[in-house]
């Protein structure tokens, strides 16, 4: 059975694949991309030095609307994920978690890379 793409789903694609390329580029280790678990979905889980970051990436026209298209609610299905990725690699348990914000808009050259775009709370 074919599976139809539809245009948004190709473009956040599109961006994915950029962002992990850019990512590589600065140095970071991509670990997993398009992570799912049974508590939430991380777009890219990247290592750098003793930080373990986890990436929302998002394609939009403006940095606003980009900014805007990521909900709390999301940051904490995020965070629930990381914490699963965890409990499953306790290699990374000891690093530091950094959630971060990648943004790739038709108007810039390269992707608008946004470190520690939140910070979850301390009871999740």
């Amino acid at each position: 059975m074919v599976k139809l793409l539809n245009k948004s789903h190709v473009k956040g694609k599109i961006a994915e694949r950029k962002a992990r390329l850019w990512l590589h580029l600065k140095g970071y280790k991509v670990l997993e991309y398009n992570y799912t678990t049974p508590v939430g979905e991380i777009d890219i889980l990247a290592r750098k030095g003793d930080s373990l970051i986890a990436v929302e990436v998002k394609a939009r026209q403006t940095e606003d609307e980009a900014k805007n298209a990521i909900q709390q609610k999301q940051w904490e299905r995020i965070a629930r994920a990381v914490t699963f990725y965890q409990s499953k690699h306790p290699e990374v348990v000891a690093c530091d978690i950094q959630f971060d914000a990648i943004f790739v808009i038709p108007m810039r050259m390269t992707p608008l890379h946004v470190k520690n775009a939140w910070n979850p709370p301390t009871s999740l």
